[in-house]
C-alpha cells in the first residue's frame, strides 16, 4: 500500500519539471550574455584599433622617432587589453602614401560557452587613417607693386599689369572668398583721399608746396616706420605723415583687403610710371598693415589662423632709393628686412619678385626677405606672367587634420 502511494504520488514534481525546464533557459541566457560580451568586445577592439590608426598616422605625419608600428601597438594594447580580452597581434600597412591601416586580432574568453565546448572567441578589427593631406584655404594676399620710373623700360609696367590681373583671377577661381589688398608704391604710397579727416594722420610734414593733398603718405617716425602697430591718437610719432606727391608722382591709392576683385584690377589698370624713387620699406609696411587685424586699412583674420593663409607678394625691378630721411640703400635694406622678418614671424608667407634686376645687393635683399622658396628672379620681363602664374600655383596650403577614413 505504501509502495503504491509512493509510485503514484506526484507531489514535488513541479520542482523537478522546473529544474529540467530551467536548464535550456539558463543556457540561452548564458549564450546571450556571451553574445553580448562578443559585441562589446568587438566594439572595444574597434575603438582601440581606431586609436591605433590615429597614433600611427600621427607618427608618420610628424616623422617621429617612434615607428608607426610601435605607436599603433601602444595605442591598441593600452585601450583594449583586459582580463576578458587578450590582444594577439597588431599589424600596420600603408595602402597609399597618405594612409595607414592598422589591423588587430584578439581573443575573448567565453564565460558560459565553456559548458558547450566554446572556450574562447576570436575577434578582428581594422581601421585606416589619413595624414599629410592638404586643401586650398582662404587667402588674404597683399600685392605690393613697384610703379617707379625704371618700370617704364621694356614696358615692364604693362607686363606687370597683365600678370597681376591674371593672378587675381586665378586666386578668385581657386579660392573663392579670398581677400586681396594692393599697395602700389614709389617713394610714397597713397592712403586715399577718403581718409583726409582721419585722426591718425599728421600734417606737420606737408607744406602743400605741390598743391592740395592727393592722398600720399610717407614713412612714420622710427621705429614705427617698420611696425604694423595702430597709430595712437595724440602720440605724434605713431601717426601717419601726410605728404603731397610731387609733380609726375601720382600713385594709385592702396586698397585694403577686399573680395571685390574688379576693384583690385581697376587699381592695377590705373597704375602709371612715377619718377619718385623706390621706397620698399614703406610699401611693405603697408602691405603688412593691410593684413593686420583691426588696422587702419580694416585688416583681416587673426595671424596664424587655421583656416586663412596670409601672403605678401612684393614686386620690384630695382633697389631701395629715397625715403623720408634720404637714408642710404643699406639703411633702407635693413628696414626692409625688419618688416619681412616681422611678417614671417606673424605667419605671413612672403613672395618677392625681382624683374630684370641684375643688382647683387637687391638680389640678396629679396632672397633674404622671402620665405623659404618665395624668391622669384625674372631675368626677362617677358616672363612676368609665367612668374606670377607660378606664384598662384605655389600659394601655401592648409594641412588637413589626421582623420579616420575606414
Amino acid at each position: 500500500m505504501a509502495r503504491k502511494r509512493f509510485l503514484t504520488d506526484d507531489r514535488g514534481m513541479v520542482a523537478v519539471y522546473f529544474a529540467v525546464a530551467t536548464l535550456p533557459v539558463l543556457a540561452a541566457i548564458g549564450l546571450a550574455l556571451d553574445y553580448g560580451g562578443r559585441i562589446n568586445g568587438d566594439a572595444r577592439l574597434q575603438d582601440a584599433v581606431d586609436f591605433g590608426a590615429l597614433a600611427a598616422a600621427s607618427a608618420l605625419d610628424a616623422n617621429s622617432s617612434i615607428s608607426a608600428q610601435d605607436a599603433a601597438s601602444t595605442a591598441v594594447y593600452g585601450n583594449a587589453s583586459s582580463r576578458a580580452l587578450v590582444i594577439n597581434s597588431v599589424s600596420v600597412s600603408k595602402p597609399t602614401g597618405n594612409t595607414v591601416q592598422v589591423t588587430a586580432t584578439a581573443t575573448r574568453t567565453a564565460i558560459f560557452g565553456k559548458m558547450f565546448g566554446a572556450t574562447s572567441q576570436t575577434l578582428k578589427a581594422s581601421s585606416t587613417a589619413a595624414f599629410g593631406q592638404y586643401k586650398t584655404p582662404l587667402y588674404e594676399i597683399a600685392l605690393v607693386l613697384d610703379n617707379s620710373g625704371s618700370m617704364q623700360s621694356k614696358n615692364k609696367i604693362g607686363k606687370l599689369q597683365s600678370a597681376a590681373k591674371t593672378f587675381v583671377d586665378q586666386v578668385a577661381l581657386s579660392s573663392p572668398g579670398s581677400k586681396i589688398s594692393i599697395i602700389p608704391y614709389t617713394r610714397y604710397v597713397n592712403i586715399g583721399l577718403t581718409n583726409s579727416a582721419a585722426a591718425w594722420l599728421r600734417w606737420d610734414l606737408d607744406s602743400h608746396s605741390n598743391g592740395p593733398w592727393d592722398g600720399c603718405i610717407t614713412d612714420r617716425d622710427k621705429p614705427y616706420a617698420t611696425s604694423n602697430s595702430v597709430p595712437v591718437i595724440g602720440v605724434l610719432e605713431t601717426l601717419v605723415p601726410a605728404r603731397t606727391c610731387s609733380t609726375n608722382q601720382d600713385v594709385q591709392a592702396m586698397v585694403g583687403l577686399t573680395t571685390d576683385y574688379s576693384k583690385i584690377k581697376q587699381i592695377i589698370d590705373g597704375m602709371v610710371i612715377n619718377n619718385g624713387g623706390t621706397n620698399i620699406p614703406l610699401a611693405m609696411d603697408y602691405g603688412y598693415i593691410s593684413l593686420t587685424p583691426n588696422s587702419i586699412l580694416g585688416g583681416g583674420a587673426a595671424f596664424n589662423s587655421s583656416s586663412v593663409k596670409k601672403v605678401v607678394v612684393l614686386m620690384t625691378d630695382g633697389t631701395n632709393h629715397l625715403n623720408r630721411w634720404a637714408d642710404d640703400q643699406q639703411t633702407m635694406d635693413v628696414m626692409t628686412l625688419d618688416i619681412c622678418n616681422s611678417m614671417k614671424n606673424s605667419g605671413i608667407y612672403v613672395f618677392t619678385v625681382g624683374i630684370e634686376d641684375g643688382d647683387l645687393v637687391s638680389h640678396n635683399l629679396l632672397t633674404a626677405c622671402a620665405s623659404a622658396t618665395g624668391y622669384v628672379n625674372i631675368v626677362d620681363s617677358d616672363h612676368t606672367a609665367a612668374a606670377f602664374g607660378n606664384i598662384s600655383s605655389s600659394l601655401p596650403m592648409v594641412k588637413k587634420p589626421i582623420s579616420l577614413v575606414r
